[in-house]
Order: structure tokens, then C-alpha cells, then sequence
């Protein structure tokens, strides 16, 4: 029974993918979550924070890779609850140290670093890789 309603799910989630591309409504509720492991829903625009260092004049994005403490999406969940600990004020001490720990694990060898709101449409993403707009919000780190 499992193996026909993956079938299903997945004709469902390719019909739904061409008629966005065509402008249409999905017929699939499903097609943009990702149900257990970023809950975003279908609101077309994604929003996501980002590690940057700030190398002489220029910035370097970090890309977010699973390694042998953290996968990838708890690297995400991490660094947006912590990140949205600090902008609320809610322990920002604390938080701020739990981040520099953990930027540090990650990353030993690093500059500055500073946190980047990141926001974009997926669609147009795919399109267009650098439409995405930037919004550094935490820049006093290290």
C-alpha cells in the first residue's frame, strides 16, 4: 500500500511542477513542503539564514553540508533558533556564545563572521541563482 501512495505522491507533485511552470494552480498541497523536514508550506518565498565571513574587503558565503555532528538540517534549525533568540533579545548573551561555539566547530580557521537573512523565490532562484536579496543581521561576531 506504502509503494502506491508514494507513486501517487510523486505524479502528483510532477503534474503539480509543470503547471506552476505554466502559471497554474498546483493540484498537489504537498508539492512545496518538505513535511518532516522544513515545513515551509506554498508561500513562494523562502527565508532562510546564512553564515558569511568577511575575508579582507569581500564576503564568503559557507556553504551548509552535513558533517559527522550535524546534518544539514540541523544545522539550519540550529542556527535559526539561535539567530532568532538574538534578534528577539531572548538570552542574547547566552545565544551569542552558543553561536560563537558553534560557528567555531564548524568553521576553526574562520575570520568575522556575521549572519545573513537570505530571501528568495524558489522558482525564480532556479531561474536566476543570484535573485535573492541579503540582509545581514547579526555582523559582531569574533
Amino acid at each position: 500500500m506504502t509503494k502506491y501512495l508514494v507513486l501517487i505522491s510523486m505524479v502528483l507533485s510532477i503534474g503539480s511542477y509543470f503547471l506552476v511552470i505554466k502559471g497554474e494552480t498546483e493540484i498537489y498541497p504537498f508539492f512545496h513542503f518538505k513535511l518532516y523536514s522544513q515545513p515551509k508550506g506554498n508561500k513562494m518565498e523562502a527565508r532562510e539564514f546564512r553564515v558569511y565571513e568577511i575575508i579582507g574587503r569581500d564576503t564568503l558565503r559557507h556553504s551548509v553540508e552535513s558533517i559527522r555532528s550535524f546534518d544539514k538540517d540541523a544545522y539550519m534549525y540550529f542556527l535559526d533558533g539561535v539567530t532568532n533568540d538574538i534578534l528577539c533579545n531572548k538570552d542574547k548573551a547566552e545565544n551569542m556564545k552558543r553561536l560563537a561555539v558553534f560557528l567555531n566547530y564548524l568553521y576553526p580557521n574562520h575570520g568575522k563572521m556575521m549572519v545573513v537573512q537570505e530571501i528568495y523565490n524558489q522558482f525564480e532562484l532556479e531561474k536566476d541563482q543570484t535573485h535573492f536579496t541579503k540582509t545581514v543581521l547579526i555582523d559582531d561576531l569574533f
